[in-house]
């Protein structure tokens, strides 16, 4: 996961220098993106100290998400090429320590612990109602 987080002026502009990025083929999809512009939401499940800066922060999250260890930090104004190292340097290091999901079984077995996840943009379709929806055969 990679946590930006930042003052709203700054944080727009970091957001669009790092669009290609995100887009990029070696970083599309083995990350998750989130940007922040009140640091002290993930004080908490990060164990951040209050003093705390502004930054690019890549986190190794938990289990199910909700919590997790910060990788490393990264200043706002960091050159790519550091920010594509690091994201590289931290996918390895996630991938050789943590088991590959199915992500139907991970999601199930969080829901039977009382697991939530709350989003700030709701979901765009109910895929669950879709798959129990019986279709007539032809």
């Amino acid at each position: 996961m990679a946590l930006i987080t930042a003052p709203k002026d700054q944080l727009q502009a970091t957001a669009k220098r790092l669009q290609p990025l995100v887009w990029d083929s070696k970083v599309q999809g083995r990350f998750h993106f989130d940007l922040e512009t009140d640091h002290a939401n993930w004080q908490t499940p990060l164990s951040l100290s209050d003093h705390s800066k502004s930054g690019i922060y890549l986190i190794h999250p938990g289990t199910y998400g909700l919590e997790g260890k910060v990788f490393t930090r990264l200043k706002l104004d960091a050159e790519t090429k550091t920010i594509m190292k690091a994201l590289a340097e931290a996918n390895e290091a996630y991938a050789k320590t943590t088991e590959k999901k199915v992500y139907r079984d991970h999601v199930a077995e969080g829901r039977s612990q009382g697991k939530r996840v709350e989003m700030t943009v709701p979901f765009g379709e109910d895929r669950e109602i879709d798959q129990r929806r019986v279709r007539p055969r032809r």
